[in-house]
């Protein structure tokens, strides 16, 4: 899409990076490896890291991804 978008001359900034989305799911039928299904939260949602402890604020999806994302990461099992 974002080919499709620059054809129409629309000014992609950060190609370079990577852009993380925490609000995804796996896809129970996946298109590639690893697709997700990306959600997004509502505002009654409880949202839980890796070990069932509720995220706590700014650190929720939809409002600080990268927050989230560390979040996320810090509390992975194993």
């Amino acid at each position: 899409m974002l080919d499709v978008a620059t054809e129409q001359g629309v000014r992609l900034v950060n190609r370079d990076r990577m852009w993380h989305s925490t609000e995804g799911l796996q896809n129970w039928d996946p298109v590639w490896p690893d697709h997700a299904i990306r959600i997004l939260p509502g505002p009654s949602s409880v949202w839980l890291d890796a070990r069932g402890r509720q995220l706590p604020a700014p650190g929720l999806p939809g409002y600080d991804t990268l927050g989230t994302l560390e979040l996320l990461l810090k509390s992975r099992l194993g």
